[in-house]
């Protein structure tokens, strides 16, 4: 079986490694950003947000330049698909974010926890298969 026929392979696998250390990363400045503001007294959905597009602008260029690459996209198909992949990530998380804040009262920072969770499984299969797609794979024209 070839390295790149089946999505768990060793390649998918450092990809997801590197993209989850990006993650953490990512999740610590959106978490310190949204502490930040919040301190300001800015208030907890704004604050999230701008948490949001500091953690998406660290992601994209970690994942650019070290875990996808290998893509033989272009730079401004990378930046648009990552910006779409991430605002529908983003709006799923500030959704289920809103709503943990709203139906349940948890504390900003659990509701954060719990909604950048769930968005991880979108966001790098987005990623991976779409804004970076993979070098043995051309990228589609639209002829």
């Amino acid at each position: 079986m070839r390295e790149h026929s089946s999505f768990l392979n060793a390649r998918t696998l450092r990809q997801l490694t590197q993209y989850s250390s990006i993650g953490v990363v990512s999740f610590i400045l959106d978490i310190s950003t949204t502490n930040l503001l919040v301190w300001q007294h800015v208030s907890p959905r704004l604050a999230g947000f701008a948490g949001i597009l500091v953690a998406f602008t660290n992601s994209f260029l970690w994942n650019r330049y070290w875990t996808f690459k290998g893509s033989t996209t272009t730079l401004r198909r990378q930046l648009s698909r990552s910006a779409i992949t991430g605002a529908i990530g983003g709006t799923i998380n500030a959704l289920i974010y809103d709503f943990l804040l709203r139906k349940f009262s948890l504390p900003f920072n659990v509701a954060k926890l719990l909604a950048g969770g769930v968005v991880i499984v979108w966001n790098f299969s987005g990623m991976k298969f779409w804004a970076f797609e993979p070098k043995d794979q051309p990228p589609k024209t639209t002829e």
